[in-house]
């Protein structure tokens, strides 16, 4: 059974913001904690049509009351000795109170460099890009796909090309995927409109892969190893908005179907 986005409501969410989750995957520990200002990261492998091209990272560092994101990916397609695609991107969020307030990204998608910044201002993040500024909402998400509540969105910031993509969202069936060896049972949603990529969570609301269609073929995404925290742990404040508003439309579709 397909949900939209606009029906995605509590459950996953209600796990969220019940408090840090110091139990990992099956058990395993959570040996680090984001909120005690130890950096965290996570190391993950891009994948195409079975072969791996490339690598990336993103880390998670909360330095006083700010939450630093800093995302790298490196891929390249060869033929022998012949380079055919090369594909780089770095960028760094800055999250305050669940909220991102800053953003720096470098792309160089085979030889097209694009630099995009942005920063909050009032209610609004200004962003200057490639095709020159623009204002998003100040509740805007990125498009780095890390954050849970992407799934709850109408509209994405791609921090590659400094624009705004309107977004459909459709959860799909539980699975199970392997992550670094072990089986973890995942949330596998699709995203259509302006991007289309298809994401999988586990229960704690942590990133796990994503699948994205580039040049003709499908490009994989994947963890390395189970995540080291929940999504808890990393944007509670966030989260907790999020839930709040989907306990909202819970309440008020009761209401009107009584």
């Amino acid at each position: 059974m397909v949900v939209r986005n606009q029906e995605l409501l509590t459950t996953r969410r209600a796990a969220l913001i019940g408090g840090v989750v110091s139990i990992g995957v099956f058990g395993m520990p959570r040996t680090r904690s984001a909120q005690a200002g130890l950096p965290t990261s996570a190391a993950f492998s891009i994948i195409r049509d079975g072969n791996r091209i490339g690598s990336g990272s993103v880390t998670f560092e909360h330095l006083g009351v700010d939450l630093k994101v800093r995302m790298s990916m490196d891929a390249k397609v060869e033929f022998g000795f012949i380079e055919l695609f090369r594909y780089r991107h770095e960028a760094e969020e800055t999250w305050r109170e669940g909220r991102l307030i800053g953003v720096e990204a470098y792309t160089d998608d085979n030889g097209e460099e694009r630099w995009v910044t942005g920063r909050a201002k009032g209610d609004v993040l200004q962003i200057e890009g490639p095709k020159g500024r623009i204002e998003a909402p100040g509740t805007i998400l990125p498009n780095s796909y890390w954050h849970p509540d992407t799934v709850l969105q109408s509209q994405l910031l791609d921090v590659s090309k400094g624009r705004l993509r309107s977004i459909t969202v459709a959860r799909l069936e539980l699975e199970s995927l392997l992550v670094g060896g072990y089986s973890i049972a995942a949330t596998r949603y699709e995203i259509s409109g302006d991007l289309k990529v298809r994401l999988w969570y586990d229960a704690e609301g942590a990133w796990l892969r994503s699948t994205l269609h580039k040049k003709g073929s499908d490009i994989d995404i994947v963890l390395d190893a189970p995540p080291a925290l929940a999504a808890a742990e990393l944007a509670p404040a966030l989260a907790g908005r999020m839930a709040t508003k989907a306990q909202t439309r819970v309440v008020a579709a009761a209401s009107e179907s009584n």
